[in-house]
């Protein structure tokens, strides 16, 4: 059998002004706090690891493969040589072990690792699959990260400055590129350049389901033809995706292929209800936001009316819904519950809180609202209803505490500091406890006793097992657990140190339960050929009470059952096949023809 020798590279003091940078190299972004804690550490401990470069085609210096952050410290060091390990690679080798190493490192920002994964696809001509088998990741990882070369420049400006985090441009990045202009220029108030780098910038990620075009997230009614009536209804549309889609995907979430037209028909139904809104006295403006007043809600307050801060003023109060039939029959089959019985249930409290949502809203207690404006799950333009809240407000801490000095504060008032003392000290010390927590996580994270081999079995971990295996359990199986082992372990109620000991107690018998228990919730739906379908049966196996055997022995006699019916069908098949001729008889008949018709011609 033929074996690859893999070459071995000793280091070599290469002068530092004789290394070019990579232009191609992935790693853009360098953290300086970082580099300076390198230059310290070079400067105390030396070089631990040399760089890789490779020679120039002149022969006249030396190209970085690798190493950027240690090259440049020791520049800035004024060293003059640097140990290195020079490798003759071409490009597409030098690009993989980049990508390599800097996956390696920290805080390699994910922009540089999805445009150094296109630029490998491109010049090794290789697909997403391969890259994911190469570099160890999945399909979908590797996905993801190549969708953001998707971002325009605005965009990847903004995320390489982290202004904006990864799960906001992800979603970014599935838009067309006119529609991502589009939205940064109505989100975002700064030039991508003047954009503070690490400071996030304030964005309303709601709108961003109006650029995707996404129906299912419209404010107005779809059916209408009267909002827009040059395009008419959105139900009838071409450009609606679920129309004539051949996909069930598109017909379940169907979007609008003509953002223009869908972002217009949502200016002008916000337009329509923001002024009715306006004119009626029984229905509230509200608003939501993140930082300061958004400049729509300080123009509405410049006009006199008067617009309310969800959370601050208001709370919203959801209007109860009915039962969900699909809901209820999945949740009673995982339950294993009668459906009839639970939907009885659900209709008398829906039927009790539809009751008390309504004398709440005759009574004035909850309004009906406007949202003005909204980054969250509220879209702007939308209606909900809320509870004014700032009349539940007590008053103020500083007042109350002032009138108790003048001898001027009620009993009632007296009580409500002595409260608010005693619940701000019980959060104190849950702090500390949390203080103290941090501290001790942390510390197992840097212990080497928690990131090697033990050397003794440490009395705790009987109880540790015993409570991961617990933690484990489906719903199921916990009923069964308690059922078999007739023990309290599996609920810890307020004395933890007590639930603790008896974790400790349970036998190796108690905990191969768990584990059977466990095997069976993970691995009972697995194929003979899985791994963790080999895991069940070698488990039931063990166990005397389950005929294998006879399983099998019954399956093969179905399965000849089956070949017989299958070689008789054959065979009756086959029987009308066509029998071929004998042509040595048919030539003979053609020759005698032939002579017979001579003799008549003579």
């Amino acid at each position: 059998m033929e074996t690859t020798s893999i070459p071995v590279y000793e280091t070599k003091m290469i002068p530092v002004d004789q290394i070019e940078r990579d232009p191609n190299q992935p790693r853009k972004e360098f953290n300086e706090q970082k580099f300076d804690e390198l230059k310290a550490s070079i400067q105390q401990n030396s070089l631990l690891q040399p760089i890789s470069v490779r020679p120039l085609p002149d022969g006249k210096g030396y190209q970085l493969i690798y190493g950027e952050r240690r090259t440049r410290a020791f520049q800035a060091l004024g060293l003059k040589e640097i140990p290195a390990y020079v490798r003759d690679v071409n490009d597409e080798t030098v690009l993989c072990m980049q990508i390599v190493e800097n996956m390696e490192r920290e805080n390699l920002h994910p922009m540089e690792q999805a445009e150094a994964f296109q630029k490998y696809i491109n010049l090794a001509k290789s697909n997403e699959n391969e890259l994911a088998l190469h570099y160890g990741k999945t399909p979908q990882f590797i996905r993801q990260q190549l969708s953001l070369n998707n971002l325009v420049d605005k965009w990847k400006i903004v995320f390489r400055k982290n202004a904006i985090p990864l799960s906001l441009a992800l979603r970014i990045c599935t838009l067309s590129e006119d529609s991502q202009e589009d939205y940064y220029e109505n989100e975002v108030d700064t030039p991508p350049d003047k954009v503070t780098p690490n400071q996030p910038l304030s964005i309303n990620t709601n709108g961003l389901s109006i650029y995707k075009g996404l129906l299912s997230h419209a404010i107005f009614d779809l059916a209408d033809p009267n909002l827009c009536p040059k395009a008419g209804a959105c139900t009838k549309c071409p450009f609606n995706s679920g129309i004539y889609s051949l996909f069930s995907e598109d017909e379940k979430s169907p979007r609008c292929n003509n953002p223009k037209c869908f972002k217009e028909k949502t200016a002008t139904y916000y337009s329509i209800e923001l002024a009715k809104a306006k004119a009626d006295p029984t229905i509230l403006l509200v608003f939501a936001a993140h930082y300061g007043i958004p400049n729509s809600v300080e123009a509405l307050k410049k006009d006199g009316h008067s617009v309310k801060h969800i959370d601050h003023d208001v709370s919203e109060i959801k209007k109860p819904q009915p039962p969900n039939l699909e809901e209820i029959k999945s949740d009673c089959k995982k339950r294993k519950s009668n459906v009839d019985k639970a939907l009885k249930s659900a209709n008398e409290i829906y039927s009790f809180q539809s009751e008390s949502f309504e004398k709440q809203l005759k009574a004035g207690i909850y309004k009906k609202a406007f949202v003005v404006e909204s980054p969250g799950s509220r879209p702007a333009g939308s209606y909900i209803f809320v509870k004014d809240i700032t009349k539940e407000t007590k008053t103020p801490t500083k007042v109350i505490q002032d009138k108790i000095k003048s001898d001027a504060a009620s009993i009632e008032e007296i009580q409500s500091e002595i409260n608010r003392i005693e619940i701000n000290e019980i959060r104190a010390k849950q702090l500390d406890a949390e203080k103290v927590q941090k501290r001790i996580s942390e510390a197992i994270v840097q212990s080497p006793e928690a990131n090697t081999v033990p050397k003794r079995y440490l009395p705790a971990f009987d109880a540790l097992l015993t409570y991961v295996l617990i933690e484990t359990l489906s719903t199921r199986s916990r009923s069964v657990i308690e059922k078999a082992a007739r023990l309290p372990v599996l609920k810890s109620g307020t004395n933890r140190k007590e639930y603790f000991q008896n974790l400790a107690k349970t036998t190796k018998e108690f905990r191969a339960l768990l584990v059977f228990q466990i095997i069976m919730d993970r691995y009972h739906d697995n194929l003979p050929n899985d791994l963790g379908g080999f895991m069940l049966r070698t488990l039931a196996e063990q166990f005397s009470s389950i005929p294998i055997a006879t399983f099998e022995k019954d399956q093969q006699t179905k399965a000849k059952q089956r070949q017989d019916n299958v070689n008789k069908r054959l065979t009756e098949i086959k029987s009308h096949i066509p029998k071929p001729k004998n042509n040595t008889r048919t030539n003979r008949a053609n020759s005698k023809r032939k002579t017979t018709r001579k003799a008549l011609q003579r």
